[in-house]
C-alpha cells in the first residue's frame, strides 16, 4: 500500500484506471512509464479492440473465444495452470444432499474427461482431488504429484451405477437449481452438461447464470443443496483449498473431528512429503464422504501483444507487481 512501482493517477469505475510509474520505487525503475487498464466487460467488444490493435494484454481470455484470439497475427495466447479448483459442493443441511448415496450418484454423473477435453478445449485438467499437482511442488515433481493424487478414491463416470444409487432415495424425481457466476462462462457450459447427465438418472436440474455476488451468496446458504465451488489459490499452499472445503469452517455442513485433526496435524509438519501425505489422507476422507466432487483444475488464458513480454510468468504474476515485470519484447 503506497510502496509499489506505480501509483493510481486516474480512476473511472466504468472505464479505466491509469497507473503512473514511481521512479523512486525501491525495486528499481520499471520499463513502462504508464499503464492504462481498460475495463471491457463484454468479451466480443474486447476481442474487437484486440483485432483493431488497441490491446497489449488481455486477462482471462474466455475459453470459448480462444481460437479467435489465436488467429490474431500480432498477438500470442498463453495458458498456464492457475492453481484454481472447480468442483461441486453439497450442502448437507439441505435434503436430500445429506444422503451420501445421493452425493455419490451425482459425483458419478460427471464426465470429467469430456468436460476437460471437449468443453474446456484443453484449457483445464480433470481433477482427481481438490489439491492441484502444482501445489505439491515442494513434495513431488509433476508426474509424482499426479500419481499421488490419482491414488485417492475416484468416483468414475458411470450413469448406470448412479441410477442404482438414486433408486429408492428422496432424490428420485428431485428438482433443484444449479447457479454459476457470470464471470465464468466455461462453468455454465459444464453446468449444462452435468444437468443433462443428471437428467438421465432422474434429477431435474435448472441451470441459471447469476452475478458473481449472487452466486457467492448461495454457497452454504442452507437453501442451495447443489452448487459450484470455484476457488483460486492465493498462496499456492496445498492445504489452502481443501482445509477450507473439508475443515471445520467448510460451506458443506460437513462436521468431522477426523478432518479437523488431519488439518491440525498437517499444519504442524514441516517436511513437505510428510505434510503432503497427511493432506492426501484429508483428500481421501473428502472422497469417501463425498463432501465435494472435484471436476477440473483450471488454466488462465492470457493474450499478449507480440511487442510486450513479462518476466517470471507464473500463476501469481498478475497478483503481484506485474507492471514492473513488463518489457518491450523487441528490445530483448
Amino acid at each position: 500500500m503506497g510502496t509499489g512501482p506505480y501509483r493510481v493517477t486516474e480512476f473511472q469505475p466504468d472505464s479505466h484506471v491509469l497507473l503512473e510509474r514511481v521512479d523512486t520505487w525501491w525495486g528499481g525503475i520499471p520499463k513502462a512509464k504508464s499503464i492504462r487498464v481498460n475495463f471491457i466487460p463484454d468479451a466480443s467488444t474486447r476481442l474487437a479492440a484486440a483485432q483493431g490493435g488497441d490491446i497489449d494484454i488481455a486477462f482471462n481470455v474466455p475459453i470459448n473465444q480462444a481460437d479467435e484470439w489465436l488467429k490474431l497475427d500480432d498477438m500470442r495466447v498463453e495458458s498456464m495452470n492457475d492453481l484454481s479448483y472447480l468442483g461441486l459442493l453439497f450442502d448437507q443441511n439441505v435434503e436430500p444432499f445429506d444422503d451420501i448415496d445421493v452425493r455419490t450418484a451425482i459425483a458419478q454423473s460427471i464426465d470429467r474427461d469430456v468436460i476437460a477435453e471437449k468443453l474446456l478445449r484443453g484449457y483445464g485438467e480433470p481433477a482427481s482431488a481438490i489439491m492441484t499437482p502444482e501445489s505439491l511442488v515442494a513434495a513431488y515433481d509433476g508426474d509424482a504429484a499426479r500419481e499421488a493424487l490419482a491414488s485417492i478414491p475416484q468416483h468414475e463416470f458411470d450413469l448406470e451405477a448412479a441410477k442404482k444409487l438414486i433408486s429408492g432415495t428422496e432424490a428420485e424425481g428431485l428438482e433443484t437449481e444449479l447457479t454459476y457466476p457470470n464471470t465464468g462462462p466455461q462453468i455454465g457450459i459444464a453446468a449444462q452438461a452435468i444437468a443433462e447427465n443428471l437428467g438421465e438418472i432422474g434429477i431435474d436440474v435448472s441451470v441459471r447464470e447469476v452475478p458473481i455476488e449472487e452466486w457467492l451468496a448461495t454457497i452454504g446458504d442452507g437453501e442451495h443443496g447443489l452448487g459450484f465451488m470455484w476457488y483460486f489459490s492465493t498462496t499456492g499452499d496445498p492445504a489452502e483449498v481443501n482445509s477450507y472445503l473439508v475443515g471445520p469452517a467448510n460451506p458443506n455442513g460437513f462436521d468431522s473431528d477426523e478432518a479437523a485433526t488431519l488439518i491440525s496435524e498437517a499444519n504442524a509438519l514441516t517436511d513437505p512429503v510428510e505434510r503432503a501425505e497427511k493432506l492426501l489422507e484429508l483428500e481421501t476422507l473428502n472422497a469417501e464422504e463425498v463432501v465435494n466432487a472435484p471436476i477440473w483444475w483450471g488454466k488462465s488464458v492470457t493474450a499478449f501483444s507480440n511487442e510486450i513480454g513479462v518476466r517470471d510468468y507464473s500463476p501469481f504474476t498478475f497478483t503481484g507487481v506485474w507492471g514492473a515485470q513488463l518489457f518491450a519484447a523487441e528490445a530483448e
